[in-house]
């Protein structure tokens, strides 16, 4: 687990984390391995606004950082974004692209008074989660519930579009989403580490 955040410290540093007055629980949540925020408009619609948090964790530190959370995906990777809306029309769907494997889109309890969504699964078209709040909008200066989805695959931090829909399209700035790359097992893990060992022992016999 350590190995794995270790890894991405400097890129979670690097992460975008805007103040602002919505949400606030995945890009502030403790032991993310990548956390931030991105912006959302409409080209054709200025009244369409917003940001996605995201958050991406291991299964047990998202249960810790959201202890009653109400998610059960299987996979060692949680992936968690959240839609907050400050414009004035009101948000009906959110669809995030994604080509490697993921399972259990679902939605996570992360706090009291955010929006839960009306339905939620996989657009049968496009492969894609999807999460809808129709009835029961996102009305400007509300927040959705954790939208979830689990993986064994490693966050690419190049990411891809969110999809907002709310009676036009936004897009939002790339999120992160699983990568083709898995998770090392732990004996890789163990593996490498020895290799490393040895090569220092190695060093320090030849000086």
């Amino acid at each position: 687990m350590l190995t794995l955040r270790y890894q991405f410290i400097a890129i979670a540093a690097a992460s975008l984390c805007a103040s602002s007055t919505l949400g606030g629980p995945l890009d502030t949540a403790p032991n993310a391995i990548v956390q931030g925020r991105v912006p959302f408009s409409s080209a054709g619609n200025p009244n369409l606004t917003g940001d996605i948090e995201y958050a991406v964790f291991t299964t047990a530190d998202f249960n810790s950082a959201f202890p009653g959370n109400g998610y059960a995906g299987a996979g060692p990777l949680v992936y968690a974004y959240q839609v907050d809306n400050t414009g004035s029309d009101a948000i009906s769907l959110e669809t995030i692209g994604i080509v490697n494997p993921f399972s259990d889109v679902g939605v996570a309890d992360i706090g009291i008074g955010f929006i839960f969504p009306s339905s939620f699964g996989i657009d049968g078209g496009t492969g894609n989660p999807q999460w809808s709040f129709n009835p029961g909008k996102i009305l400007q200066n509300e927040s959705s519930q954790g939208l979830v989805y689990s993986t064994d695959r490693l966050p690419d931090l190049s990411g891809t579009s969110v999809t907002v829909n709310g009676g036009s399209v936004a897009l939002a700035n790339p999120v992160p989403v699983p990568g083709s790359n898995m998770i090392p097992e732990p004996s890789s893990v163990v593996l490498i580490s020895l290799g490393a060992l040895g090569v220092g022992m190695l060093v320090r016999r030849c000086r």
